[in-house]
């Protein structure tokens, strides 16, 4: 029954929580500005290309007509 999973199901819903919460931020202007998410993606590792996909993703999440006729 449910026991078979027991170990990892909290871990996998902290994941999945953190994951919800993550893209929340992510899409959210008034939110990145608030926390500074900007100015932490240009101090990691593949700054420039993770900025790249970051644009990606805030410019299809704004236009999802455009993103459908895309794929």
């Amino acid at each position: 029954s449910g026991s078979t999973f027991e170990e990892i199901r909290t871990p996998v819903f902290v994941a999945a929580l953190l994951g919800v919460l993550g893209s929340i931020a992510m899409l959210s202007k008034s939110l990145r500005r608030t926390i500074g998410l900007d100015s932490l993606l240009a101090r990691l590792p593949l700054a420039g290309t993770i900025q790249k996909l970051d644009e990606a993703v805030t410019t299809y999440s704004s236009r999802p007509g455009a993103l459908m006729v895309k794929v």
